[in-house]
């Protein structure tokens, strides 16, 4: 009894730090505008969160990115940053979903982690990103769990007659784009031949996302500037699982939503929704965005669509408002047996009854010249819905040199902004010519104008006049602008020059 009297101190003690230690909660750093640049350079991998309070999706994904970020902490610098204290930083890397998590290399962004939210999906993705940028496949075995753990892969199938430059040039490629899609090398027979690969050497992308397989023209390799690219603009799916979190993907988007609620454990289930959405795809391209999801994961916006979610699948053209609501919906009878042909009779229906018109639209969405970017009609409504930031908005049309003379003076004014390092307001342009712009009134315009909207939910444009210098439409951005920038007006513009 006295040995255990003397030592019930330090066992207490003992059993506290391990307790403590059990329960210790890893934070990752929080940055805001005044510290996210000054560190993030520092890290060479940065995992970075984009969060906003009293967010529910947000409240979700916070405890699986820190559980994450305590078993990857010794390879990877886990960030948190908010929309509320860092509003340039959101700004400058035009986040508008939250939550948002992004990957950084030394400081420079990199891609945007777009699987799944939870702990497990983000460590192997880590795992992933951080290890071999080709992983080789030996078996059948390891081809198929490869391809069916990944929605988007890229794979190169070689025996070994193969020339060992291919390989070489592959290996490079996939270095600087592993951070987006994973890379694999089939080398033996009964791994290649699990994929499909009746001809060698050969590359395929594989989107189990949306079951489409790409044969890459292997002629692409022989530049490797050309096969990055064509793997760019190859890789993402037409449409995807989503589950909770990727879910909000859909809220935020203005377009009406294609949803597919099934069992994903049904094979047949499965190929007859991969059968029916690509028909829609083809069919309606952007005028909707398209995705499928478990009804188990779904049963409360199954129930308010209006099914009982007791049989599947579940098709429905969907939208909500701005605050997550479901305002529309149209519908066909759970657990109908949906063929290409009747998805699209109940899409054309869908169109007449609620008047919804293919959106004008120029495919070229790039961001154009400087820190002025450039908009399409199917882009259009997504940029003037972030009320977060006052805008600025080049309309368009008319002779070229009016064109040239009011995109110098608005790039100025956009330049000069980013130069004082000031992220508030975003600087767009839009040929009206060659796109529509849904939600805004229609304008008959013969020449260039300007259109500003100031931040805030109940915004309302307001047009300038459009024979402004870059200092008088600087000054008026300034007093009119509702995020209050810290911007001194310069007596001298750089005008730079504009290649349209």
């Amino acid at each position: 009894m006295a040995i255990f009297a003397k030592s019930d101190k330090h066992m207490a003690l003992i059993i506290l730090l391990a307790t403590s230690s059990r329960c210790a909660v890893y934070k990752p750093p929080h940055l805001n505008d005044e510290t996210f640049e000054k560190k993030i350079s520092n890290y060479p991998l940065a995992f970075v969160m984009a969060n906003q309070d009293n967010n529910t999706f947000c409240s979700d994904v916070l405890p699986r990115f820190r559980a994450a970020g305590q078993m990857f902490q010794n390879k990877c610098q886990f960030i948190v940053i908010n929309v509320e204290d860092s509003p340039q930083i959101i700004s400058k890397y035009n986040i508008t979903h939250f939550p948002s998590l992004f990957v950084f290399r030394k400081g420079k962004l990199i891609t945007e982690y777009s699987d799944i939210k939870n702990t497990t999906h983000i460590v192997k993705y880590l795992r992933r990103i951080t290890g071999n940028p080709v992983s080789q496949l030996n078996t059948d075995t390891e081809a198929y769990d490869f391809i069916n753990s990944h929605p988007v892969s890229v794979i190169l199938a070689g025996d070994n007659e193969m020339d060992e430059s291919i390989l070489e040039k592959f290996t490079t490629v996939a270095k600087e784009l592993f951070d987006y899609v994973p890379f694999a090398y089939a080398a033996e027979p009964s791994s290649y031949g699990q994929l499909g690969f009746d001809v060698l050497p050969a590359i395929k992308i594989h989107r189990v996302a949306d079951d489409t397989i790409i044969d890459v023209d292997m002629e692409n390799l022989s530049n490797i500037d050309v096969f990055k690219s064509y793997l760019l603009a190859n890789i993402k799916p037409n449409y995807r699982m989503k589950d909770g979190i990727l879910f909000r993907e859909f809220v935020d988007d203005n377009r009406y939503k294609l949803i597919c609620l099934l069992d994903p454990t049904k094979k047949s289930s499965m190929k007859s929704m991969h059968l029916a959405m690509r028909a829609a795809v083809t069919r309606y391209g952007n005028i909707f965005t398209y995705g499928y999801a478990n009804i188990k994961d779904m049963v409360p916006l199954a129930i308010e669509i209006g099914f009982s979610s007791t049989k599947e699948p579940c098709w429905a053209f969907i939208n909500f408002s701005k605050s997550g609501s479901l305002i529309n919906k149209f519908f066909l009878p759970e657990g109908t047996d949906v063929s290409p042909d009747l998805l699209i009779r109940f899409g054309d229906n869908f169109l007449t009854n609620y008047n919804i018109l293919p959106i004008k639209s120029e495919e070229d969405d790039s961001e154009g010249p400087g820190p002025l970017r450039k908009l399409v009609g199917k882009t259009f409504k997504n940029a003037i819905g972030n009320v977060i930031h006052d805008i600025v908005m080049l309309l368009s049309c008319g002779k070229e040199e009016d064109i040239k003379t009011a995109m110098t003076t608005v790039n100025a004014v956009a330049m000069e902004f980013q130069k004082q390092k000031v992220n508030s307001v975003l600087f767009y342009y839009i040929n009206i010519e060659l796109n529509e712009l849904p939600g805004l009134e229609k304008l008959d315009l013969q020449k260039p104008a300007i259109v500003f909207w100031p931040a805030g939910k109940e915004r309302k444009p307001m047009m300038l006049p459009d024979d402004y210098d870059p200092g008088q439409l600087m000054k008026i951005v300034k007093s009119q602008a509702k995020t209050n920038p810290k911007v001194k007006i310069p007596s001298k513009f750089d005008l730079g020059s504009l290649e349209l």
